[in-house]
């Protein structure tokens, strides 16, 4: 694999699962600036032995492990500077990790039934879904847009919001995802 395809597959990679390795290493830290720190470690870590990615695991699962050591190494540097840390122990650190682990798979699972109710709206609806909330257009803006009132898009968007919670929910139950 030539050096920019390398470099590429893994900013790509890293990019998708960021935000939730900071979640991660900040609610092991709590500190967000030293978690900033520990990410830069991991990353850096995570470059050094990317040629070791087994392509065929999660990228996600895989960051997180070395997450977890990079915690564990900021967590003996900041022993020295007691100041810096919370005092919790290693038990208690290993219990969030845990914790984090078991929540984990149930936010992928709601978030895959998501996917799956948004899918199952009417045109309208998604559209107006995507136009809100992944656009991030303002409420007022799509009002005039689509020609109607405020109070009117907004009880439309209250009424796909519960819809897709009781899709979710119900898929969830089912134990279709």
């Amino acid at each position: 694999m030539s050096d920019s395809k390398r470099k590429h597959d893994f900013e790509q990679l890293f990019t998708d699962c960021q935000r939730d390795l900071l979640q991660y290493v900040t609610t092991l830290v709590w500190n967000r600036t030293d978690a900033l720190d520990v990410m830069q470690e991991t990353a850096a870590a995570l470059w050094a032995k990317f040629d070791e990615y087994d392509p065929s695991r999660p990228f996600d699962v895989w960051a997180r492990q070395f997450a977890h050591r990079q915690v564990l190494a900021y967590r003996k540097r900041a022993r020295r500077d007691s100041w810096r840390l919370l005092q919790l122990g290693d038990s208690a650190i290993e219990a969030l990790v845990a914790e984090y682990e078991k929540h984990c798979g149930v936010l992928d699972d709601r978030f895959q039934a998501l996917i799956e109710c948004l899918e199952k709206l009417c045109e309208e609806d998604y559209e107006l879904v995507q136009q809100r909330y992944w656009e991030k257009a303002n409420l007022r803006d799509v009002a005039v847009e689509r020609g109607v009132s405020d109070h009117k898009l907004y009880r439309q968007l209250q009424r796909i919001r519960l819809q897709l919670q009781k899709c979710v929910n119900t898929s969830l139950a089912e134990g279709e995802i």
